[in-house]
């Protein structure tokens, strides 16, 4: 007797055995694949018996010897697989045999090698191998070539109804099959995915006028609203102009997959409409699953906006339905509707009471006020039923609009609390004479009109506002080379910058200074008034820098950071009808709805919780100093930042930031040290870094970094090491003119030196001073590995243990994470755990990296594709860009990113630049002094008693107040409506991410 083996796709299932389970029978009958009897029961139902299908639920069965199981395919997938047909043999019997080729046959074998013989359903199919194979003898058994032998005898046994045991002599469980007359099974290619409406009728509802015409569609938005969605905008200006008519498009997507009653087809550009009505109903299927899923947003009305899966009956019922196929029942656990948002949730039903008969699907929009959106139809046959877990702190009702506005992904507004408050000069608010007043008592070096100066800070600061070169000096202006006088001519024994500040305000702010406040609250309501809807607010600190600076107090990341969430709390509540503090995307729309700015407060130190690279941190801690940030209203987290630390590895691409890695690994001190017995006295290391097999890193630490050479000044050096003006060295030149003049000159060094003599000293035995000295001058062997590994260095270290617990617990307490700054390595790291979770991922001042002499710290295309595809942010880092320059490097990014989910990150009162003017006369900005008409912008002004007036078009965005004027310049520059709609759709993207975060937060693993 022939016998093929099977392309029959039963997916398998595990009935215990026959002592296990009593419904198990034997096979009294080892002669017949299909008995007479079975025979009889089948033609009773079928009659010809030639064309039926056989589908199965899915059950795990052990073959004889635990090496095979018996196995089908879903029939929704492919229905025309399970289409079969009953060959009698000679003696009567039956194979059951695929109509399409009838070579195949039922029994299909699944070689599992080594795997257990005890196998229990897990939820998950085994990574197997699989062939067909075919029978021709006549025996209980045959050797397959490369296989083991196996019984081959298989026998149904009639249950009732369509039912019936599949079983096999010598086996100890068995499968339940069904077999159903073709002609009651459908087969419409039906397409679930909502790419075309393949399988899908318009019903109940005129063509011309229905609300399914033109689906599926590309756009999933929240909709245009009757009233406005822009705000009054007092500054004037032309940017935003035009934009509120077609503000309801910002969430269009390239490839139709949605059905969405408000939008038809793929127009980003066209208004929705509400007022259709209409049935969209899917043409008969089988349905073969326990679980149905989709995706449903929209209007919240269960009476006219719905889904619902019918099933087929045999005669009408009360409530049934008439279609024409028949009659069909509703199936009340199928019944969904929207939720009153058009971000899309996941449901799913359990339709196992209606498994293996006749359904559709109905989608209705009887609504003239509302819609429905439906997405991704699924069919799984998993047991448990899941469903999207709704967060503790639910998402907002359906807005009566959305957020209109930008967002800055990366702001320092009290960044002059960091560093030990001698690095930035300048406060966020109080008495301007003095939060904004003459900043010598912070920058400049020691007088006696300034004895709490500093010779040191005064260099380093200067040093380190490295773009404002053009306002610092050494000499008296109108020095003259060629004939210098020593003592008439120095100004200062090091660089500096002129420190007189308001009421004139001459030469700071600026757009050059980066050591100067720039976020005045003021200027902060001008940039809310003109359209910067909200800010991250972080926290920033450098304990290297401030012990540098010379800093007294406690200093630590923890401290600073606790002093400053404090202070931008205490900062919104006494500003509050400017600003409000969001701790959650609900007050983020709530704050932004009701005019005001939205501060979300961040986290970026080197180190959370003081958890030093050799601390001893337990996961316990890092859990309750994440929760702590929490309360604290903390949001918004940089894990790793410009040091490495005990989550994992910084992005390797400054020098400065390499010295205080060697700092920073070599905390924490304890106890009162002397200066000589600081770091790197104390343990601490600088990067360890490794060729980057990205070719488009170019960065490398120097074999010496030459940060020694330029960090202080030879001027300040060797004052402090003499301890005064250093003498001039005798002159080679004997002319006794010449002599004279050298004796004078020395002489009048030696009375200046007089007063300086005690500060010199005090400088040289100080702890600022030996740390500087240690850390920037004395060359460390250490640092000469770098010239034996290839240039393009990027750190070797990438996430630890303890930093992917971190991580994973931030994303489970619904904390954003930003990965700027943290090495390619650990980047990747996060990532992995983020499409793990989809759980959203941002980087908030960076931007793309460039072919080639780049650093690690930038963003690769399939780290950008990884963040726009769980659904985070990207802003682009502005540092010293022309509008032009920005239009481009804007559009490439969003670009990037899916046209969406794109703003910048200023880094304003951080360590970067703003942006520049304007370099063409032709795209100058259109100022008035009086009412805005047209194009016209409102000059930024400076409250109080101060004249002072800045003008974009001469001086760049001095400070944050002249965002407004910055958005002009890209409309005046050529940035298309478009763009910019997606520039002011920033704040609802971010709102978005932020929601998702707290949806994904309950379902992270552990």
């Amino acid at each position: 007797m022939k016998k093929t083996c099977l392309i029959l796709q039963m997916l398998l299932c595990t009935i215990a055995n026959a002592q296990i389970n009593p419904k198990i029978i034997t096979n009294p009958n080892a002669v017949k694949v299909f008995s007479n009897t079975d025979v009889a029961n089948l033609k009773g139902i079928y009659g010809t018996f030639d064309d039926f299908y056989i589908v199965t639920d899915k059950l795990w069965g052990k073959d004889v010897g635990g090496s095979n199981l018996v196995t089908s395919v879903d029939c929704i997938e492919s229905p025309g697989i399970l289409r079969w047909k009953a060959i009698q043999n000679t003696d009567g019997s039956y194979n059951i045999c695929n109509k399409a080729d009838i070579t195949k046959k039922l029994i299909e074998r699944i070689n599992l090698g080594g795997l257990n013989n005890n196998i229990r359903y897990t939820g998950q199919r085994p990574n197997i191998s699989r062939e067909l194979f075919v029978d021709t003898s006549t025996s209980n058994s045959q050797a397959i070539t490369g296989q083991v032998g196996i019984l081959n005898k298989w026998f149904l046994r009639f249950i009732d109804t369509d039912k019936y045991w599949l079983i096999k002599p010598g086996r100890n469980d068995s499968s339940i099959i069904r077999i159903l007359p073709a002609n009651t099974v459908p087969n419409n290619n039906i397409d679930w995915s909502f790419a075309t409406l393949n399988g899908w009728d318009m019903s109940e509802g005129s063509a011309s006028n229905h609300a399914f015409s033109g689906q599926p569609s590309g756009v999933n938005f929240i909709p245009f609203y009757s009233t406005p969605v822009i705000p009054n905008m007092p500054l004037g200006g032309s940017y935003w102009q035009g934009l509120e008519d077609k503000f309801f498009s910002f969430k269009a997507t390239v490839n139709p997959q949605y059905i969405n009653t408000a939008r038809p087809g793929n127009d980003r550009w066209a208004l929705p409409d509400e007022t259709k009505l209409g049935v969209l109903i899917s043409k008969p299927f089988l349905l073969c699953s326990e679980r149905v899923n989709y995706r449903i947003g929209g209007t919240n009305d269960p009476a006219k906006i719905k889904v619902e899966l019918l099933q087929k009956i045999p005669v009408t019922e009360a409530g049934a339905i008439t279609l024409a196929d028949g009659f069909y029942r509703i199936i009340a656990p199928s019944v969904t509707t929207g939720h009153n948002h058009d971000v899309t949730r996941g449901v799913a039903v359990n339709m196992a009471a209606a498994k293996y008969t006749v359904c559709r699907f109905r989608i209705t929009d009887n609504s003239t006020t509302g819609h429905i959106l439906v997405a991704g139809i699924n069919f799984e046959n998993r047991p448990t039923i899941v469903t999207e877990a709704i967060p503790a702190n639910p998402l907002a009702a359906f807005p009566q609009k959305p957020i209109w506005g930008v967002i800055d992904m990366h702001t320092h507004p009290t960044s002059n609390m960091g560093m030990g408050g001698k690095l930035m000069h300048g406060g966020i608010d109080g008495d301007p004479a003095v939060a904004l007043g003459n900043c010598n008592e912070i920058h400049g070096g020691w007088g006696v009109d300034n004895p709490r100066g500093n010779f040191v800070r005064a260099e380093v600061v200067n040093l380190l506002d490295e773009h404002d070169g053009v306002n610092q000096f050494r000499v008296r202006p109108g020095f003259d080379a060629s004939n210098f006088n020593i003592i008439g001519d120095i100004k200062v024994p090091h660089n500096d910058h002129h420190h007189d500040g308001y009421p004139a305000l001459l030469r700071w702010p600026a757009q050059t200074s980066m050591i100067h406040q720039q976020m005045w609250f003021e200027w902060l309501q001008r940039a809310s008034q003109g359209g910067l809807k909200a800010i991250i607010a972080l926290t920033i600190n450098s304990e290297v820098l401030a012990k540098v600076l010379g800093a007294d107090g406690v200093n630590d990341d923890k401290s600073t950071a606790d002093r400053q969430i404090a202070e931008i709390t205490a900062f919104a509540g006494r500003h509050s009808t400017m600003f409000g503090i969001a701790t959650n995307p609900t007050e983020m729309r709530s704050v932004i709805n009701s005019g005001r700015m939205a501060i979300i407060i961040g986290m970026e130190v080197d180190h959370i919780g003081n958890f030093y690279a050799n601390a001893n941190v337990t996961e316990t801690m890092i859990r309750d100093e994440i929760a702590s940030l929490k309360r604290r209203g903390v949001s918004y987290i940089f894990p790793i930042h410009v040091t490495d630390n005990k989550f994992g590895g910084a992005a390797a691409y400054k020098e400065l930031f390499n010295y205080g890695n060697k700092f920073a690994t070599g905390q924490p001190i304890s106890g009162s040290l002397p200066p000589h017995l600081l770091p790197p006295v104390l343990p601490g290391n600088f990067m360890k870094v490794e060729h980057a097999p990205d070719s488009r890193i170019g960065f490398n630490y120097s074999s010496v970094m030459n940060l020694h050479e330029r960090m202080i000044s030879r001027t300040v050096l060797e004052m402090i090491e003499f301890g005064g003006i250093p003498p001039i060295p005798p002159l080679p030149v004997p002319d006794p003119i010449v002599t004279t003049a050298w004796a004078i000159a020395n002489a009048a060094i030696v009375t200046a030196n007089v007063p300086l003599i005690p500060t010199m000293i005090a400088l040289k035995s100080s702890t600022q001073y030996q740390l500087l000295k240690k850390y920037f001058l004395d060359v460390s062997p250490e640092l000469d590995k770098y010239a034996t590994i290839a240039p393009g260095h990027r750190n070797a270290l990438g996430l630890t243990d303890l930093g992917k617990f971190a991580i994973r617990e931030l994303m489970r307490q619904g904390m954003m994470i930003d990965m700027d700054h943290s090495g390619e390595k650990s980047v990747n790291d996060i990532i992995r755990i983020a499409v793990q979770n989809d759980y959203p991922v941002n980087a908030g001042h960076n931007s793309l990296r460039s072919v080639s002499n780049d650093n690690e710290k930038t963003r690769t295309r399939l780290q950008l594709d990884s963040i726009r595809i769980t659904g985070g942010m990207f802003g682009i880092g502005w540092e010293g860009q022309t509008p032009a320059v920005f239009n481009t490097i804007y559009t490439n990014h969003l670009t990037a990113m899916g046209n969406k989910n794109t703003t910048f990150g200023s880094d304003i009162d951080g360590y970067a630049a703003t942006p520049l003017k304007p370099t063409d006369p032709r795209k100058f900005i259109n100022y008035t002094d009086g009412v805005p008409s047209g194009d016209q912008l409102t000059k930024s002004r400076m409250g109080g008693a101060s004249p002072r007036v800045w003008n974009y078009n001469t001086e760049g965005m001095a400070h944050i107040g002249l965002v407004p004027d910055f958005f002009e310049a890209l409309k005046k520059d050529g940035m298309s409506m478009e763009k910019l709609n997606q520039l002011f759709l920033s704040a609802e993207y971010f709102a978005q991410m932020w929601e998702k975060c707290l949806r994904r937060a309950p379902l992270v693993e552990r």
